[in-house]
C-alpha cells in the first residue's frame, strides 16, 4: 500500500483520499483536506503553523530522545618497522640533525658523480678505434654562399646532384633548400644529433638506396619518421637535417638555437637569418648548417599543429581537447571537476593561464582556476556569489576586473581582482540593478571607457561606466533596439571604420549593424537588419540565436566575416543548426549557411594561425564537438574533426 504524503502538513495520505494539485511548472503538491489545500493556495508558512508535522518537528514535540551510552573505541598507534629498515633504524634516522642529512646526502652525490666517471672511462677503453672518415668535398666560396647550381655530392662512386627538396617537420612545410653542404651531418656533434630537447623530423636524402635502408617507401612516409630515439648515427652520414624545437621558448630561448648552430651562423646568408627570425615567431627552429638558403614559404605552414582547447558546459566538469590540425584529429585529454555548470569560461586578458568560469545556477557562482599541462584545472581558487540568478557570462576587463551577468534576476557585477588575478574583492563591487519591467543581461563588452551589456529582456544595451573606482559602475545611459528582437551578443568594430556595433537578436534571429551612438542615450538608425535563418527547415522549428563572432581582414583571409549561430529548440533538423556567414564590407550581406549536425549551437570560437579554425557543440542532442576550417577566404567552413565522447558543451577558450 503506497503512503502519501501532504505537502503542507506533512500527514499522510491513504489510498483513494486527498487532493492533487499541479502546478503551472509541472510540480506536483499533495494535500489530505481541502484546509490543506486552501491554506497552501494563500501561501500560508506550515512552519508557522502549530499543528503541522514541520513545526512540531522544529519544536520538538512529541519526541522523545533515547540517549544510549556509545562503546568507545581508543586507536592505540603502535611504530613498527618496514622492508629494509627495523624499528631501531626509523627512529634513528628520524633522530638525525639537519647538518648530518645534508652531509649524507652530500656524500651520496659524490660517489654516484665519481661511479658516472669511472663508467665512462670504462667505456672509452673498450670502445673501438673509429675508422677514418674523408672529409667532405671541396666547396668554393661562392658555393659556400650559397650561389647558383650549388656543389656536386658523392656517395661512393656515385655522383649526386643538389635538387630542390621541400624542408617539413612536424609543423608543416618550412622552406625550400636551394644549396645544401655535405659536411652538415658531421658540423654537429652526438649530443646536438640527439639532444632531447630536439625531435629529429627530416633527413634529405639524396638517393633511393638510403630510402629503402630506413624502410621508407615514399619521401611522406620519410617526413613523419623521427629519428631522435636513434641511439647511434646512421651510416652513411646523411647530407643534411633539421631540427624542430617545439617548446624552446620555455626553456632557453632563440639564442640556444644559435648557440647550436655557432659552427654554421658563419656562412648563413641573409635570406637564411631571415627565415629563422620568421620561423622563430612560431616557436619553430631549424639548425641550418654551412651554405643553407631558405625561400620563405607561407608563415601559416611554420605554425604549430597541436592546440589545447577547453570547453565549459552544464556539467560538474571543464573538458580539454587537443586539436591536431595536421592530422585533423581531435581528442579528450582530461576532465576537470569545478562547481556544477560551468556554461560559460573566459581566459584572463594577459595571463593565459588563469581561467573564469560561471555557475549557472539558481543562486549563481564566479570561480578563478589557474591552468596546468594539457589544460589541466587546479581546483577553485576562488568562489564568490554573484548575488543573482542563472550567471550566463562572464568577461575580463581591462584593470583587473570581471563582469558577471545574472540572467534571470536582471542584475550584474563587475569584481575587482587582487594582484594575483586569482581573488575577488566582492566588498568592492555593488550589484548592478537594471530598471527594466524585464531584464535578462546577457553578456558584457568593453567598448573603451564603457561597458556595453545587451539586454534581452528590455530590448536595451546598457551602457555603464565607472563610478570613481574600480568595481563600482554605474548606468549612464542605454541603446534602444528593436522592440521584441531581444539582443543577446554583440561586437564592435574600430577604425578605420569608425565605431560600428554589431548585435545579435535572440528572439527575432536577426542580426543588425548601427553606428555607435552617442553617450549617454544618443540614438542611430539601423544601417543593416539581415534575417540569419536557414533558407529551409522543419515545420515546427523554434530559432533563437546565440553566438556572434568577429574576425577581421589577415594575408589568409583578406576580408572580414561575421559567423552567427543558430539555434532551434523546436523540431530538430536532421541536418542540424546552422552557421551563418556574413561578409561585413562594403555592407553586411549573407554570403553561406553552413549546416553542423549540431543541436542548439550555444557556444563556438575562432582560435589557431589568423583565426583559421572555428570549434562549436550542441547544449543538445549528442553530436559531441566539431571543429570546422575556414576555406574560401573566410566565406565558407569545412568540417573536418567531430569528437562525441561528450555529447554536450556551451562555451570554449584557445589555450595556444
Amino acid at each position: 500500500m503506497k503512503v502519501e504524503i501532504d505537502s503542507f502538513s506533512g500527514f499522510r495520505i491513504y489510498p483513494s483520499k486527498g487532493r492533487l494539485f499541479v502546478r503551472g511548472d509541472s510540480k506536483i503538491f499533495r494535500f489530505s483536506t481541502s484546509k490543506n489545500e486552501s491554506l497552501f493556495l494563500q501561501r500560508k508558512n506550515p512552519r508557522k503553523i502549530a499543528w503541522t508535522q514541520v513545526y512540531r518537528r522544529m519544536h520538538k514535540k512529541g519526541i522523545t530522545e533515547e540517549v544510549a551510552k556509545k562503546r568507545s573505541r581508543k586507536t592505540v598507534k603502535h611504530q613498527r618497522g618496514i622492508v629494509g629498515a627495523d624499528l631501531a633504524t626509523i627512529q634513528a634516522r628520524r633522530a638525525q640533525t639537519a647538518q648530518v642529512r645534508l652531509a649524507q646526502r652530500t656524500a651520496a652525490i659524490q660517489k654516484a658523480k665519481a661511479e658516472k666517471k669511472a663508467k665512462e672511462e670504462k667505456k672509452e677503453k673498450t670502445k673501438p678505434a673509429r675508422a677514418h672518415v674523408a672529409s667532405g668535398p671541396k666547396v668554393s666560396k661562392a658555393q659556400m654562399k650559397g650561389s647558383k647550381g650549388g656543389q656536386h655530392l658523392t656517395h661512393g662512386s656515385t655522383e649526386l646532384r643538389p635538387r630542390l627538396v621541400r624542408v617539413c617537420s612536424i609543423f608543416g612545410p618550412i622552406g625550400q633548400i636551394k644549396s645544401i653542404d655535405n659536411a652538415a651531418y658531421a658540423s654537429l656533434s652526438l649530443r646536438h644529433r640527439f639532444s632531447r630537447y630536439f625531435r629529429l623530423c627530416l633527413f634529405v636524402l639524396h638517393d633511393c638506396e638510403e630510402l629503402r635502408r630506413l624502410g621508407c617507401n615514399s619521401s611522406q612516409s620519410l617526413r613523419r619518421r623521427r629519428l631522435g630515439s636513434l641511439s647511434q648515427p646512421l651510416t652513411p652520414a646523411p647530407k643534411f637535417y633539421c631540427v624542430s624545437a617545439r617548446r624552446l621558448t620555455r626553456i632557453s630561448g632563440l639564442a640556444t638555437a644559435y648557440a647550436f648552430s655557432a659552427s654554421c651562423t658563419a656562412h648563413i646568408r641573409q635570406p637564411a637569418m631571415d627565415s629563422l627570425i620568421m620561423t622563430a615567431q612560431f616557436r619553430t627552429y631549424v639548425l641550418y648548417s654551412h651554405n643553407i638558403v631558405l625561400e620563405p614559404q607561407d608563415h601559416r605552414s611554420c605554425a604549430m599543429v597541436n592546440f589545447t582547447i577547453l570547453a565549459g558546459g552544464y556539467s560538474s566538469f571543464v573538458v580539454s581537447y587537443l586539436f591536431n590540425s595536421d592530422t585533423s584529429a581531435l581528442s579528450v585529454l582530461n576532465q576537470s571537476p569545478t562547481g556544477d555548470n560551468p556554461s560559460w569560461i573566459t581566459l584572463h586578458p594577459t595571463n593565459k593561464s588563469i581561467l573564469y568560469a560561471t555557475n549557472e545556477n539558481d543562486s549563481g557562482g564566479l570561480q578563478s582556476f589557474t591552468i596546468g599541462p594539457q589544460g589541466i584545472l587546479s581546483d577553485p581558487v576562488d568562489t564568490i556569489d554573484t548575488q543573482g540568478g542563472a550567471p550566463a557570462f562572464c568577461a575580463p576587463l581591462a584593470g583587473g576586473q570581471v563582469a558577471v551577468m545574472n540572467y534571470n534576476t536582471g542584475n550584474g557585477m563587475i569584481v575587482p581582482t587582487t594582484p594575483d588575478a586569482l581573488h575577488f574583492s566582492v566588498s568592492e563591487a555593488p550589484l548592478i540593478t537594471f530598471p527594466a519591467p524585464v531584464s535578462h543581461p546577457h553578456m558584457a563588452l568593453q567598448h573603451g571607457d564603457e561597458v556595453f551589456v545587451p539586454d534581452l529582456g528590455a530590448d536595451r544595451i546598457w551602457r555603464l561606466v565607472e563610478n570613481g573606482s574600480p568595481g563600482d559602475w554605474r548606468i549612464q545611459g542605454l541603446i534602444v533596439q528593436p522592440t521584441g528582437s531581444g539582443p543577446r551578443h554583440i561586437a564592435t568594430r574600430g577604425e578605420p571604420v569608425g565605431n560600428m556595433l554589431y548585435v545579435l537578436h535572440e528572439l527575432s534571429s536577426t542580426l543588425t549593424q548601427q553606428i555607435v551612438p552617442l553617450p549617454p542615450n544618443g540614438t542611430t538608425p539601423l544601417i543593416a537588419n539581415m534575417s540569419i535563418l536557414p533558407p529551409t527547415y522543419p515545420s515546427g522549428s523554434d530559432f533563437h540565436a546565440a553566438e556572434i563572432l568577429l574576425t577581421e581582414a589577415s594575408p589568409s583571409f583578406p576580408k572580414p566575416y561575421i559567423y552567427v549561430s543558430n539555434r532551434n529548440t523546436g523540431n530538430v533538423d536532421p541536418r542540424g543548426d546552422t552557421i551563418a556567414i556574413f561578409e561585413i564590407e562594403p555592407k553586411l550581406k549573407l554570403v553561406q549557411q553552413v549546416y553542423t549536425g549540431l543541436d542548439q549551437i550555444r557556444g563556438m570560437q575562432l582560435g589557431g594561425p589568423e583565426k583559421e579554425f572555428l570549434i562549436a557543440a550542441g547544449v543538445a542532442g549528442d553530436a559531441g564537438t566539431i571543429m570546422l576550417k575556414r576555406v574560401d577566404g573566410g566565406a565558407n567552413l569545412q568540417i573536418i574533426a567531430q569528437n562525441t565522447e561528450i555529447a554536450q558543451r556551451s562555451s570554449f577558450v584557445w589555450l595556444d
